[in-house]
């Protein structure tokens, strides 16, 4: 019986495709398509940049040598040969249809969504200037693109106009518009030789790169998945490699994100909203998470699963069989089918933290990070490895899996549950019926017998009056009581806890997580990217150095991110956040909240209450809120919004040009007293149209949508 194979040998005839080694940084596949275009002097001129490193990361194995110097990119898809000054339409010449235009949307989305990469798509006259440009021609007998290049080719990609017309997801046809802009970003073919070799053995194949023409460990130089069966995204060494190049988003699903699959389609989804089904039933795809608290739910499967949260490891979701799982050749099925992605640099925030199992014999196994596994029904074995998990087994008979002997962990018991230390602080809850360690294999009840009530943790809060409680240079769990505590994490990644009173609680160097809870805390994350909120009362919170996640919750709070790239957050109460250095996002809640953006380019949101916001020094991007707002947009060029509600735009001495979008006439004011002017006619006015500018000395106020004549004396103050 036929299975639908799809065989292409040589799959991609791009000049980035056999590393011809080209002057002008092209290279193609195939015997005899090897032709490098001839350099012009025509085109916009770009800048290309080398890349360096050429190590053993699994990713260093897809890079060329060549990359973009720049994160801001465009592209196009061009309509005629003479927005070419070379000739690989080669007489054949067509513009791409709404499906291929799709496909390499969905290309350049991807990218954006692993990188620091921007993409802005370029139409008309000004297609021939886009950085990235797409057509059909005849030259390339399959498909090719041309790496990152000073030249007018570079990133230019070509697609011959039979097999591309309809690109749908999970095809090779869907794949090879991926893989072409690949290419363009400055990657190679996996199975090649140059810059830091090909990939290992083990990892040459779609399971780990789409840009390797080996579909399967050990197959042919060309492609065999069966119809249906190509990569749905970037793979993982794809990612990395990308990522090596061009830095990490982490803005990417940066909440509290759950995936989920369909068993009928295959389609994934992103918190309940789908993405797309593919042209087979088949999940074969690489997770990007950029933040949160994450969850992988497979809670309607039936099957049984081997979870793997991992970075670098897979999900099969079918094991033993070969349910939704990609054909990769006529005897090779993929190992998996979700692959997650590699950790860069170590940063911990695209961890996926949870994992929901279905009614199948399930295993799951965590991370590093604090998870929360649920075998749901079944006969499910967990494992949370590292940090301090919570282990559910659900229905069946279950067990709880740990990696050494038994005597290395404390057990104790909390309400119901057990509690393990030894690879963490774990929580077993009682319907997990089994607790397997290297040596042997106990009975939850055997073990709930024998054990001593646990007290050194959050399960159980209760401590003395005034007590001070000092971590290690490893990972902690300390918890104050209901009085004034002092809670000191020292190094790496702690979970501190102040509970009742007012306490002191400082993190410490690492990723901490600090929860003050209730009374009038004083809360300094010191060295990391910490997350910490401020619980009730009226708390102090200093992030400290690193990208913190800062929110005040209840209570009348002052909140300071300090160094680093920080989320601030006041909630309610009447709050104030000062952000320092760094490009921060600050949110003031609810309450009349004081912000000061400080330094860079910030992003402010005032949100409920009436609130005085200062961009300071930067680029700022300022929102009021629903109230009357006291707005200045201080140095630098900044775009405001005032909201609802009679705002009041402050502009300062130092301010440079302040861009105000929703200005109102007789409802909002301008005060421009710190500018020594009398009247209106003291400004120059320039009226484009669409904006009014108004300009004294270095300084301009835009208004959006305002004539000079919508004006008066009584608009501002003086």
């Amino acid at each position: 019986m036929s299975i639908g194979v799809e065989t292409v040998a040589y799959s991609c005839s791009c000049p980035a495709c056999a590393a011809s080694g080209a002057q002008d940084g092209s290279v193609s596949a195939g015997p005899g398509i090897d032709r490098p275009q001839a350099q012009t002097a025509t085109g916009t001129s770009f800048t290309a940049a080398s890349v360096t490193g050429g190590g053993k990361d699994l990713g260093d194995y897809i890079l060329s040598g060549y990359k973009w110097a720049t994160t801001s990119l465009t592209y196009s898809f061009t309509d005629s040969t003479s927005d070419y000054s070379y000739n690989d339409h080669a007489g054949q010449f067509s513009t791409l249809n709404a499906m291929q235009r799709a496909a390499a949307r969905d290309a350049f989305d991807m990218i954006a969504a692993y990188t620091g990469v921007s993409f802005t798509e370029l139409t008309g006259t000004q297609d021939r200037n886009a950085d990235l440009r797409l057509a059909e021609g005849g030259e390339p007998s399959t498909a090719w693109a041309y790496y990152p290049s000073s030249g007018e080719w570079g990133g230019d990609m070509w697609f011959n106009p039979s097999g591309y017309n309809a690109p749908v997801l999970g095809t090779y046809a869907y794949t090879t518009f991926l893989h072409e802009a690949g290419h363009a970003m400055g990657l190679k073919h996996g199975h090649e030789s140059g810059f830091a070799g090909a990939l290992p053995a083990a990892y040459d194949s779609h399971e780990y790169s789409l840009m390797t023409y080996h579909s399967a460990i050990g197959g042919g130089l060309y492609y065999t998945n069966a119809n249906g069966s190509g990569p749905q995204s970037y793979m993982m060494a794809d990612i990395r490699a990308l990522q090596t190049m061009y830095g990490a988003n982490f803005d990417t699903n940066a909440g509290d994100t759950t995936y989920s699959f369909s068993t009928e389609t295959g389609e994934m989804f992103v918190d309940g909203a789908g993405q797309g089904a593919a042209s087979a039933n088949v999940v074969f795809r690489t997770v990007w998470d950029g933040n949160g608290t994450d969850t992988y739910d497979f809670s309607n499967y039936t099957t049984d699963l081997a979870i793997d949260l991992a970075p670098g490891g897979f999900s099969d979701l079918d094991v033993g069989g070969n349910f939704q799982r990609a054909r990769l050749s006529s005897s090779y099925w993929a190992r998996g089918h979700l692959f997650n992605a590699l950790q860069f640099e170590g940063d911990a925030r695209s961890l996926i933290e949870n994992a929901l199992g279905g009614s199948g014999n399930d295993s799951i196994e965590g991370n590093a990070a604090d998870n929360s596994l649920s075998g749901g029904a079944g006969n499910d074995t967990l494992a949370g490895v590292e940090g301090n998990d919570t282990l559910d087994g659900g229905a069946g008979t279950d067990t709880a899996e740990f990696s050494g002997a038994r005597a290395g962990y404390g057990v104790f018991t909390s309400g119901s549950a057990l509690v393990i230390t030894g690879e963490g602080t774990d929580v077993v809850l009682d319907n997990v019926e089994r607790l397997a360690f290297a040596d042997g294999t106990f009975g939850f009840g055997q073990l709930f017998a024998s054990a001593d009530p646990w007290t050194g943790d959050p399960l159980d809060p209760t401590r003395p009056t005034g007590v001070t409680l000092t971590g290690t240079a490893a990972k902690d769990t300390l918890s104050g009581g209901s009085h004034d505590d002092v809670v000191l994490g020292l190094g790496d990644r702690d979970r501190l806890f102040g509970g009742g009173g007012a306490d002191r609680i400082e993190g410490g160097d690492g990723n901490d997580r600090i929860n003050a809870g209730t009374g009038d805390d004083s809360v300094a994350g010191d060295a990391g990217n910490d997350r910490i909120d401020g619980g009730d009362g009226n708390d102090l919170i200093a992030g400290g150095a690193g990208r913190d996640r800062l929110s005040g919750d209840g209570g009348d709070d002052e909140i300071f991110g300090g160094e680093g790239r920080d989320k601030l957050s006041g909630g309610d109460g009447a709050d104030w956040l000062g952000g320092d250095g760094g490009a921060d996002r600050i949110t003031g809640g609810n309450g009349d909240d004081v912000i000061d953006g400080g330094f860079d380019a910030d992003r402010l949101s005032g949100s409920a209450g009436a609130d005085s916001i200062d961009g300071g020094a930067g680029d700022d991007r300022i929102i009021g809120g629903s109230e009357a707002d006291t707005i200045a947009g201080g140095a630098g060029t900044d775009k405001i919004k005032g909201g609802a509600g009679a705002d009041v735009f402050v502009i300062t001495a130092n301010a440079q040009t302040d861009i105000i979008f929703d200005f109102d006439p007789g409802l909002d004011r301008i005060d421009v007293s710190a500018l020594g002017l009398a009247r209106l006619s003291d400004f120059s006015a320039v009226d484009s149209g669409a904006y009014l500018a108004l300009s004294h000395g270095s300084v301009t106020i835009s208004l959006k949508g305002v004539d000079l004549i919508d004006l008066g004396d009584t608009d501002f103050l003086f």
